[in-house]
């Protein structure tokens, strides 16, 4: 059973998203895909960092004119956490076909099925994951340990590393999608209930 507390966004109304974390496990920033991270975002997740809450980051819109992945994500390079992309957008705009999820390396469509990452986007998500590798082991000793020794880490242990980091407020894990479109929601489903704490 989740409970999901949704506050607008808009700076008028951040005093509700501030009582709302009161009563939450874990948070979810929604960033936009058009105007990626702005003060109220930074915000937000200073407000996670005071009560030591985990917290994931949907890049949300990305099916609208203008919307732009990598823009967004380095916007949010600058918040309190390292901020890395978990799932990888496959088209722009209203070609926005459906995502790579950059764990287990598939792509996933519109329509929620899964299949190979797409042969255009295979170095792209490469690199991206091999990011997103860096990342979880910089916030283990015995995992950095493993990735200097191996070059790779496991599926489980970047699993498990990305659980430690986020829960000790290291990680951002950043996803990418289209909330009026459903592109993207079950992963964010996914990482909401394996990433975020067990009430």
């Amino acid at each position: 059973h989740i409970t999901l507390v949704d506050t607008p966004g808009d700076p008028n109304f951040a005093e509700d998203g501030l009582v709302a974390l009161q009563a939450l496990d874990g948070a979810v920033l929604a960033v936009s895909g058009v105007d990626g991270a702005k003060a109220g975002t930074d915000k937000m997740l200073r407000a996670a960092d005071a009560r030591s809450m985990p917290a994931i980051a949907f890049i949300n819109g990305l099916d609208l004119e203008r919307s732009d992945f990598e823009s967004a994500l380095t916007s949010m390079k600058a918040l309190t956490r390292t901020a890395v992309a978990l799932t990888l957008p496959v088209g722009d705009a209203e070609e926005l076909r459906g995502v790579i999820d950059l764990v287990d390396m598939v792509f996933i469509a519109a329509n929620g099925s899964k299949g190979e990452v797409p042969a255009e986007s295979s170095d792209r998500a490469s690199t991206k994951r091999t990011e997103l590798i860096e990342a979880v082991a910089e916030c283990d000793d015995s995992l950095l340990e493993k990735y200097l020794e191996d070059g790779e880490l496991g599926d489980d242990d970047l699993r498990a590393g990305l659980i430690s980091g986020v829960h000790s407020q290291q990680l951002l894990p950043v996803l990418a999608g289209s909330a009026t479109t459903e592109i993207g929601t079950a992963s964010l489903l996914e990482a909401i209930t394996t990433l975020l704490p067990s009430p």
